[in-house]
């Protein structure tokens, strides 16, 4: 699917159709590790069950806000009703307002009474007609008590023993702090199921690379090697959001050295240039929180691979041109397999 927005050249130039690593979340080519799918599966028959209140945490760029999209997506298919609410600054009868807007519920009044009464009055017609309300509340660590203790209340809707609305609350680990205290107990005794999402390990990175590349149009020359794709897990630790933030200075590197072969080189000074040191080996990851630092100096980055490599800038805005083939053996991923399938239907 396209994202709307013209293909970049370095992409073009390396045979790309897509980008198979954008910094923003993309959920059209989400790939589901068989723990992920898992999951997934379990949730969606969570709500499917009107089990009402669910809970996803994981730490940032670990891919929660894919997977909401996700599942949005695959809840639009089933004919559900959905509402998604990322904006979580939002409290009390904002956060109501924002839920009502988005399933398009008009109150009569702007009260935050006459607001929960015509969620209310409409989830029963939804109910009456045989629809599942499922409402997604993103970033949900930055709701305060009071916002919470609202959400409990929204759990309580229900009509002959049904939830009326189902609840996914997806946040970032910091959230049980909240939930353990003693005046949520009534909050966190109504989670009927909480998952955690957790980083990539060093094989899901593999087949996960195979993934993003097949979806993208990769040319099958391009090839990753073992040694990078230790290299990359190591400055990485499995998150996401890093791993496309590195990758996608290594795809300008491709482009500065003339190569189709990412080397655990080329790894190390895109790292380098995004300030990244790797974990230590045999020691368990420990999470860090990303700042816009590594969002930032993306032109910086390629304009350093392109200088280390002594290659003209010029190419980065030329046509494509033919790649030259690796040979199989310095593939540190077979890009000729099947690539894993997604979510069973």
């Amino acid at each position: 699917m396209s994202s709307g927005f013209p293909l970049s050249a370095y992409l073009q130039h390396l045979g790309f159709t897509r980008n198979p690593f954008p910094v923003t979340p993309d959920e059209h080519g989400i790939f589901f590790s068989a723990r992920l799918a898992e999951q997934f599966t379990e949730l969606l028959h969570f709500i499917e069950q009107r089990k009402g209140f669910m809970l996803v945490t994981g730490d940032v760029g670990v891919g929660k806000t894919t997977l909401s999209r996700a599942l949005l997506t695959r809840l639009a298919e089933q004919g559900a009703c959905t509402a998604l609410v990322f904006n979580t600054f939002l409290q009390g009868a904002d956060l109501l307002r924002a839920i009502n807007r988005d399933f398009g519920v008009t109150a009569a009044g702007d009260s935050l009474e006459a607001q929960l009464q015509a969620l209310n009055t409409w989830l029963l017609q939804q109910h009456e007609k045989g629809r599942n309300c499922v409402l997604i509340l993103d970033d949900a660590q930055g709701l305060d008590v009071p916002s919470l203790e609202l959400v409990r209340q929204l759990s309580n809707l229900e009509a002959s023993q049904a939830k009326l609305l189902q609840i996914v609350m997806v946040a970032q680990p910091e959230i049980r702090l909240t939930l353990d205290r003693h005046d949520m107990r009534q909050l966190a005794s109504r989670i009927a199921l909480r998952l955690e999402l957790t980083p990539l390990t060093l094989n899901e990175l593999d087949v996960y690379l195979h993934h993003r590349l097949q979806w993208a149009g990769c040319p099958e020359v391009l090839t990753v090697d073992r040694s990078a794709l230790r290299r990359l897990h190591r400055y990485s630790m499995g998150y996401i959001r890093r791993v496309h933030i590195l990758l996608d200075r290594c795809l300008y590197g491709l482009v500065a050295t003339g190569t189709t072969r990412i080397s655990a080189r080329l790894v190390d000074t895109a790292a380098k240039e995004l300030s990244l040191v790797p974990a230590p080996k045999r020691r368990a990851y420990r999470s860090l929180v990303m700042g816009s630092v590594l969002v930032m100096g993306g032109v910086a980055g390629a304009v350093g691979l392109a200088a280390v490599a002594g290659y003209p800038l010029d190419l980065l805005s030329t046509p494509s041109t033919p790649i030259v083939e690796v040979p199989p053996q310095q593939a540190g991923i077979d890009l000729q397999a099947e690539p894993q399938k997604a979510v069973p239907q």
